[in-house]
């Protein structure tokens, strides 16, 4: 008895794009949303699982960063993380952002600030031991150095956030010379 073989339908090109458009990773958002929904309606325990960062639930929740900070506490230390939270959302609301390129430097300045804070913390308590080695002086040095790295980042940031409120500054200049600014940049519209 002879068999007959099967033969496949050849795909098109458009087909095999749409079959591969439905396919997703697990870290793309829209499945993370759909996920994390899943899991609220149907919790599997009894632990809080916001707290971990691998749960879909957290991964959810970075997806609204700017409104919650749950990866800005990932980057400060225990003592810091509602002050940052809060301070976040105070820059956001001082300098009126909307964008999330605006609110991302809102969360650069609060963690930048955190960074001067506990990197003064930590000048201070070496300080107060009172007893300084090679290897303590060149810990201040490399502390010292930090700090001003971490004000700069915040001042950087905050002149930023100053700028982006700035009213566009529009010129029109319509002379035959002009001079503009301390090099005097000069300008004939002489016809030849």
């Amino acid at each position: 008895m002879a068999t007959k073989a099967v033969t496949q339908p050849v795909k098109t090109l458009e087909a095999i794009r749409k079959q591969f458009e439905s396919l997703h990773i697990s870290l793309d958002p829209n499945y993370v949303l759909r996920k994390a929904d899943e899991q609220l309606v149907n919790p599997k325990e009894e632990s809080d699982p916001t707290t971990k960062p691998e749960d879909m639930l957290f991964k959810a929740m970075t997806l609204f960063e700017f409104d919650n900070g749950a990866l800005l506490t990932m980057s400060v230390s225990e003592s810091y993380k509602t002050f940052g939270i809060d301070l976040m959302k105070k820059f956001q609301l001082e300098y009126e952002c909307a964008t999330p390129s605006e609110k991302a430097t809102a969360a650069l300045a609060a963690v930048s600030y955190i960074r001067t804070l506990d990197t003064q913390r930590r000048i201070t308590n070496y300080l107060e031991i009172g007893k300084f080695t090679d290897i303590g002086v060149r810990y201040l040095e490399m502390l010292s150095k930090d700090l001003d790295r971490a004000n700069r980042h915040y001042l950087t940031a905050i002149q930023t956030l100053k700028m982006l409120r700035m009213p566009a500054l529009q010129v029109s200049i319509r002379t035959d010379t002009a001079i503009i600014g301390q090099n005097q940049i000069v300008q004939n519209n002489e016809p030849k």
